[in-house]
C-alpha cells in the first residue's frame, strides 16, 4: 500500500454523498467514461452529472444488492478468513487527481478493498475460475480506480451467486490500465465542466434512448441542420417503411397458419413443433403520457438561429445499412421494381410539369434501370426528386424534373451524387444507349455527368 492520502468526501449512501457523487467520476462509472462498458457511454456519463439524463429509478436487484452488502462481507470473512476494518467505507477524492472518486464497500485488516457483489448464475457462467480476476470489464476497472484513490494493491471480491453460492475474485493493481481510465476520464470531466458532450456513440443500444430523455425542452427557435441529416432522415424514413411492410408480412403469414387451426386448441407442425391457441385477458390502464414528438414538416418560415453546432453524427455502416449489409455484402436484396412503388405522394405534381411526353412513364423507366444497376430507392423529396442508392452507400444518384436549389446543390457536391434528369430533351436517345450496354458495367449516367465536387 502507498503513502497516498486520500480525501474524505462523505459517508456512504447519505444525502452528502450523493450530491457529491456531482463533483466526479465515481469508480463505478469508471468503465462507461473510458468507453469500456457494454451498459452505459462516456455520454451516458456526461448526461449524469450535468443533469441532463433521466433520474434513475432503484430496481428491485440494486436495492438487494445494496441490503446484502454485509451478507457478502460476512461469507468472504467466513470462506476467505481475511477479517473487515471498515465498512462500509466513505466517498473518497484522489488528492491530485479532484475528479476521481471512490466508495469501496470495505477495508480489510491488511490494506486490500472488499467489493461485495450479487448476481445470477446465468451471468456467473461467464466468470473464470476462483481467485482469478476473470470478471466483467466494469467490475476490473472500479477496482482499478479504487486502488488509483486509496493506494492499495488489491481487491477483493466476494460474489453471491442466486442467494446461496459464493464465489471469490482477486483483482491486482495494474498502473497502465489505470493510467488509460485516469486519462479518459480527465478529457471527460473537462467536457463535462465546459459543458461540452462526447461524440455518441450510436452502436451502442442505449444511445437512441439517452438522447431522447437529453432533451426535455421545446424551444421557438429553429437550426439549420447538416447535409448529413438529409441522408440521415431519409434512412430513418426507410427504416420505417421496411418495418411497416415487415409487420404487415408478418401479420398475414400469422393469419394463415391461423386460418388453418380453425377454432381448435392447437396446429400441430410437422417438424414435431405445435401453435396453440390460449384465452387471454389484458387489463388496459388508460394513462398520459408527457413526450416530445418529432417528424418531419414543411418549413414554417420561423426565425433560424444559426447552424446546428455539431456537423451531424458520422454515418455508420453497421447502424445505417443494418438491413442490407453485411461484412460490406447485400444480406437483403433491393426492392422489387415490381413491387414496390418508385413514387407514393408526388406522382400528382409532376404529371403536367412537362408537356409533349409522359414523365412519370420516364421516371418508373429509370427506376427500373437503377435497381437493375443494384441501387435502391430510399427517399422523395416534397418536389418530388427521387433518391437512390447502392447498400454501402458509395454511390447516390437524384432523379428528378427540374435544377436543384441551393440547399441540395451543395449537398449534391459534397457527396458527389450523380443526377439522372428525365425532363432532358436527348432522355429517350440516352437511356436507349445505356440500357443496351452492359448491366454489370460501373454504372452509367444517361443525361448528366458526375458532378466534380469543386464545381
Amino acid at each position: 500500500m502507498t503513502n497516498l492520502q486520500p480525501i474524505h468526501v462523505a459517508p456512504s449512501h447519505t444525502e452528502e454523498w450523493y450530491h457529491a457523487r456531482k463533483t466526479g467520476i465515481g469508480a463505478s462509472q469508471a468503465a462507461a467514461a473510458a468507453g469500456l462498458s457494454t451498459y452505459k457511454t462516456p455520454l451516458h456519463v456526461y448526461a449524469e452529472k450535468t443533469g441532463t439524463a433521466p433520474p434513475v429509478i432503484e430496481t428491485d436487484a440494486m436495492w438487494l444488492g445494496n441490503a446484502l452488502e454485509h451478507v457478502v462481507a460476512g461469507m468472504f470473512t467466513r470462506k476467505v478468513g481475511i477479517q473487515i476494518a471498515h465498512a462500509p467505507m466513505a466517498m473518497l477524492r484522489h488528492p491530485v487527481e479532484t475528479f476521481v472518486l471512490a466508495t469501496p464497500d470495505a477495508q480489510l485488516v491488511n490494506g486490500e478493498l472488499l467489493e461485495c457483489k450479487t448476481t445470477t448464475f446465468r451471468t456467473a457462467a461467464h466468470f473464470g475460475d476462483a481467485e482469478t480476476d476473470e470478471i466483467p470489464e466494469e467490475w476490473i476497472c472500479q477496482a482499478q480506480q479504487q486502488m488509483f484513490v486509496t493506494g492499495a494493491e488489491l481487491v477483493h471480491f466476494g460474489v453471491l451467486i442466486d442467494g446461496r453460492k459464493f464465489r471469490h475474485f482477486k483483482v491486482h493493481r495494474d498502473d497502465d490500465l489505470i493510467a488509460g481510465l485516469v486519462d479518459a476520464e480527465r478529457e471527460l470531466w473537462e467536457r463535462i465542466e465546459n459543458r461540452d458532450p462526447p461524440e455518441a456513440s450510436w452502436k451502442h443500444s442505449r444511445t437512441p434512448d439517452l438522447v431522447k430523455a437529453m432533451f426535455k425542452t421545446v424551444e421557438g427557435t429553429r437550426i439549420n441542420l447538416s447535409p448529413k441529416s438529409v441522408e440521415l432522415w431519409a434512412e430513418y424514413k426507410r427504416q420505417g417503411e421496411i418495418k411497416r411492410v415487415a409487420e404487415e408480412a408478418q401479420k398475414k403469414l400469422k393469419a394463415q397458419v391461423l386460418f388453418e387451426i380453425g377454432d381448435y386448441f392447437a396446429g400441430v407442425l410437422p417438424n414435431g413443433k405445435m401453435i396453440r391457441r390460449k384465452h387471454m385477458i389484458q387489463e388496459v390502464k388508460a394513462h398520459t403520457k408527457d413526450f416530445i414528438d418529432a417528424r418531419e414538416v414543411n418549413y414554417d418560415g420561423g426565425p433560424i438561429i444559426g447552424q446546428a453546432a455539431i456537423e451531424g453524427p458520422v454515418a455508420d455502416p453497421d447502424v445505417i445499412d443494418a438491413e442490407y449489409t453485411v461484412d460490406g455484402q447485400a444480406s437483403l436484396p433491393a426492392p422489387d421494381p415490381q413491387t414496390t412503388e418508385l413514387s407514393r405522394s408526388k406522382k400528382s405534381k409532376r404529371s403536367n410539369r412537362v408537356a409533349g411526353f409522359d414523365l412519370e412513364k420516364r421516371f418508373e423507366r429509370v427506376d427500373v434501370f437503377l435497381r437493375g444497376q443494384g441501387l435502391f430507392f430510399y427517399s422523395e423529396s416534397d418536389a418530388g426528386s427521387c433518391y437512390y442508392r447502392t447498400p454501402d452507400g458509395s454511390v447516390r444518384v437524384r432523379v428528378a424534373d427540374h435544377q436543384p436549389n441551393a440547399a441540395t446543390a451543395n449537398w449534391i457536391r459534397r457527396f458527389k451524387v450523380r443526377e439522372i434528369r428525365v425532363d432532358d430533351p436527348d432522355f429517350e436517345a440516352a437511356m436507349s444507349r445505356v440500357e443496351a450496354n452492359d448491366r454489370g458495367a460501373v454504372l452509367p449516367l444517361p443525361v448528366t455527368a458526375e458532378l466534380d465536387s469543386e464545381s
